[in-house]
């Protein structure tokens, strides 16, 4: 008999065999080649996991450390100010309540900071502290566009908010904002304030230099009226101001200059068209 068909016959008697003893499985092939150096890979799930874990040390560990340090409450014992330049550092301790021997907690804290922000020329409050008692409140102050007046003398933002008030004579030229208007009704002296750096603004923008903006005066009855550095004569803006308007004014005070003309007043509250009056006044 051929050996192939021996090896046939084989391999149906050990099928046979299989299924008297309750084995349905089929028997391995003889003919398969095995690789002995084939093994299965066990993936290693501890370096992922072991890198996500150090980079959460990393990224939690410095928050976990400043929490319990602003949870901690601390005595100062030494308080300093950053930042400021209008308001001395007597000024800025005295509205935040804290003191060198204050302990210092986080709702201290917190009732400090409300406290400066209260305050019209501070803008940004935070305070800085160590676990030694070393604290120091920094801010930074809006900056003064001009003044206005309300009784007594007051600085004004570019934004038209009235800051504290001047309380030393003003070496740096600044626009004066005056008008005819309730000093207690807040609301009206706001919405003034606002329309007056709006009309600075306009000037500026139309190539007036800031310099030779002196005052501009508010009137119910007429609206605004600017004085320029070097004339005597107020020019009358009327309830707004355009760019059309400045380009007139220019052209009027060159010309009246150039002819050597005084003037007495002028009046743009028209829209295409200014009156003024000239001669010296008598």
């Amino acid at each position: 008999m051929p050996r192939l068909a021996t090896n046939r016959l084989t391999n149906r008697r050990k099928v046979r065999k299989s299924i008297v003893k309750g084995n349905t499985r089929k028997p391995r092939k003889q003919n398969r080649r095995v690789n002995p150096n084939r093994s299965k890979r066990r993936r290693n799930w501890f370096a992922p996991f072991g890198m996500i874990f150090i980079l959460g040390l990393l990224v939690g560990m410095p928050k976990a450390i400043n929490y319990l340090k602003i949870k901690k409450s601390i005595t100062i014992k030494n308080l300093s100010v950053i930042g400021a330049s209008a308001l001395s550092m007597v000024d800025i301790k005295k509205i935040s309540g804290l003191s060198k021997g204050v302990e210092l907690s986080r709702e201290k804290e917190k009732d400090a900071v409300d406290r400066l922000n209260q305050h019209p020329r501070l803008s940004r409050i935070s305070i800085i502290r160590d676990m030694t008692g070393e604290v120091a409140i920094q801010i930074k102050e809006r900056e003064p566009a001009a003044m206005i007046q309300l009784g007594k003398l007051f600085y004004l933002d570019e934004d038209g908010r009235v800051l504290d008030e001047v309380r030393k004579p003003n070496t740096t030229p600044m626009m004066i904002v005056t008008g005819k208007w309730n000093d207690k009704n807040k609301e009206s002296i706001y919405k003034s304030a606002l329309e007056a750096m709006q009309i600075k603004r306009t000037l500026v923008s139309s190539g007036v230099l800031e310099n030779d903006i002196s005052e501009l005066h508010y009137d119910p009855s007429i609206g605004w009226t600017f004085y320029k550095v070097g004339l005597r004569a107020p020019i009358i803006l009327g309830g707004d101001l355009s760019k059309e308007k400045v380009a007139r004014m220019k052209t009027l005070l060159k010309y009246f200059a150039k002819k050597n003309i005084s003037i007495q007043s002028i009046d743009l509250d028209f829209e295409q068209k200014a009156i003024v009056k000239t001669g010296d006044k008598s």
